[in-house]
Formats: structure tokens, sequence, C-alpha cells
């Protein structure tokens, strides 16, 4: 739930943990022997560490503003909102978002679709036209090779005779 002026350090903290994935491999590829498999189980060891702080850190994270609204919990979802971003209850913010919260539950209410409509959502003109930019961007990135420097980035396997 991170707000406009909290988007620009999601992005950073994104890209310092995939350059931290290629130091990594420099580190691994550089330090451990390519013949044990030590090397390829290092990496995946250490794939597991924001995983788990994840998990873990799961647990202490309230719920959702917006699902507290949702089951008509407005205090609750107030003092959520509060507690994450640190401002009295009475703050003009605070009270915008609770606001546009407020609506759109409201509205969500009130347009209530079946599965089906909700699928056939998918192909009107706005909806469709987004989901076809976000999978050419997906495919336009994975042409353009990144995957095949990143994955190589640990060198070429060891060469065996059979």
């Amino acid at each position: 739930m991170a707000c406009a002026g909290e988007l620009g350090m999601t992005s950073a903290i994104t890209n310092a943990n995939i350059t931290n994935s290629f130091w990594i491999n420099y580190a691994v590829d550089r330090t451990i022997s390519r013949e044990t498999q030590t090397q390829w189980i290092v990496p995946l060891a250490l794939q597991l560490v924001p995983g788990l702080l994840l998990f873990f850190g799961i647990m202490m994270c309230p719920e959702s503003p917006r699902w507290l609204a949702r089951k008509d919990r407005w205090e609750d979802a107030q003092k959520v909102l509060v507690n994450i971003r640190k401002l009295g209850s009475d703050h003009e913010y605070i009270q915008s978002e609770l606001a546009d919260i407020r609506l759109q539950v409201e509205e969500r209410s009130t347009i209530r679709m079946s599965k089906k409509d909700m699928f056939y959502k998918l192909f009107q003109k706005g909806t469709r036209n987004r989901i076809a930019i976000g999978l050419l961007l997906m495919a336009c990135q994975n042409l353009t090779g990144v995957n095949i420097i990143s994955k190589s980035s640990l060198g070429s396997p060891p060469m065996h005779k059979y």
C-alpha cells in the first residue's frame, strides 16, 4: 500500500535487490568451484532469506484498510491508515483517503458483477488495451536478450566427458 511518495523508494529497493543478485552470482562464480553442487545451492539458499523475511514480516502487517472497510469496520480502517501514514486521525490526507475508500466500497457494492461479466470486462476496449500493452512489454523485454545475459553471468557449466 505505497502512496505516491513511497513508490520511488519501492522501485529503488527492487533495483538494489536485482543488483545484489548479480553481485552474489559474481561472488559465487569467483569463489566456489564449478565442480561442486555448492555453486548453485548457495544462490538458491540465499533466495530463501527474503522469502522468509516476507513470511514472518507479513504476520506483523495490519489488515488492509480497504478490506476492513468492505467488512464495515470503518474505525479499524481509520486506525490502520493513521498507523501507516503516521498522521492524526483528523488530518486532511487521512480523511481524503477514507473518503476515496468509502466511495470505492460503495461503488463496488452497487455494481455486483458475476464471474461471467468480469470475464467479458477483460475484453472491453480500455481493459483490452491495458492487457495488450502489458503483454507486449513482457514479450519485448524477453526479446532484448536480457535473460540470456543474466543467466550467463554465472558462466557456462563445466564440460563433462561421458
